[in-house]
C-alpha cells in the first residue's frame, strides 16, 4: 500500500530474522527501510551512489 510517499505493509527478508514486516520511504536519494518483528523496529538508511 502506498500513502503519502510511504510504502506500508511490505515484507523484507533478513538472514538473521527471516521475513519481517516493513515500511519504506524514498526521498532525496535515500531509502529509509524500517523493519518490524516481535514488537521491535529497526530503520536502515541506504544512500544512492552519485555515479
Amino acid at each position: 500500500m502506498f500513502e503519502d510517499g510511504l510504502f506500508k505493509n511490505g515484507q523484507a527478508y533478513t538472514p538473521a530474522y527471516g521475513w519481517v514486516a516493513c515500511d519504506a520511504k524514498l526521498s532525496n536519494r535515500q531509502l529509509h527501510l524500517t523493519g518490524y518483528k516481535f514488537g521491535i523496529a529497526r530503520t536502515r538508511v541506504f544512500l544512492q551512489n552519485s555515479n
